[in-house]
C-alpha cells in the first residue's frame, strides 16, 4: 500500500510540474500579484507578527511581494533553512529583503543568520507546494521537509499554502505524516 502511494504521488508531482510549466512567466506574475493581495487581506496575516515564507523556485507562486510588504509593516520575515548536518528545516530570520543566499538544493535562504527563529514564536508560515486538495492537503517535493517542520508546529500557527489554480487537485494521497494546512489560497 505505502509503496502504491507513493508511485501515485510521484506520478501526480509530474503531472503538476508539467501543469506549471505550461503557465507563460507573465500569467505567473499576473497572478502571484493576485495571490499576494488574497493573502494580504488574510486577518491571520495581518495579525501576524512573524511570518514564515518562501522564495520561490522554478514556476512556484511568487512571493517576493509578501517579502517586501512584510518587511515594510516590520514584521519578522523568516525563511527555511535546510541544516546540512541533520536535514532538518528550521526557519531563520531574514534580516533584510535581499539579503539572501542559495542553500541545500539552491533554495534562497537568509544571508548571516545566528540561530533558529523559535518556532512557538511564529503566527503564521506559508507554505508552497507542487500540487494541494481540497481538504489542504499538499503534495511537496518529496523530501518531507516541510510536514516535519510544520508537524512541530502549536495550533495557533496559522498554516498557508499558495496555488495557481492549475496546483488544485480534487484529493492528494495522504501518508500519515503528511501534514493539513488551514488554508489554500489560489488563483
Amino acid at each position: 500500500m505505502k509503496a502504491q502511494i507513493l508511485k501515485d504521488k510521484q506520478l501526480l508531482r509530474d503531472q503538476y510540474r508539467k501543469r506549471l510549466r505550461h503557465q507563460s512567466l507573465e500569467e505567473r506574475r499576473e497572478k502571484s500579484r493576485i495571490i499576494s493581495d488574497l493573502v494580504f487581506d488574510l486577518p491571520a496575516y495581518r495579525k501576524a507578527k512573524a511570518v514564515m515564507l518562501y522564495v520561490a523556485m522554478d514556476e512556484e507562486v511568487d512571493t517576493r511581494h509578501i517579502i517586501k510588504s512584510a518587511f515594510q509593516e516590520k514584521k519578522h520575515v523568516l525563511l527555511p533553512v535546510v541544516l546540512e548536518q541533520t536535514g532538518e528545516m528550521i526557519s531563520a530570520e531574514l534580516i533584510a529583503p535581499g539579503k539572501m543566499k542559495p542553500g541545500k538544493y539552491g533554495i534562497m535562504e537568509p544571508d548571516g543568520w545566528s540561530s533558529p527563529f523559535p518556532p512557538h514564536d511564529l503566527d503564521m508560515v506559508i507554505v508552497p507546494g507542487l500540487a494541494f486538495d481540497k481538504k489542504n492537503f499538499r503534495l511537496g517535493r518529496g523530501k518531507g521537509y516541510y510536514d516535519q517542520f510544520l508537524s512541530k508546529l502549536n495550533s495557533k500557527v496559522a498554516t498557508v499554502g499558495l496555488a495557481f489554480d492549475v496546483q488544485l487537485a480534487e484529493e492528494i494521497p495522504v501518508e500519515p505524516h503528511d501534514v493539513k494546512l488551514d488554508l489554500v489560497v489560489h488563483n
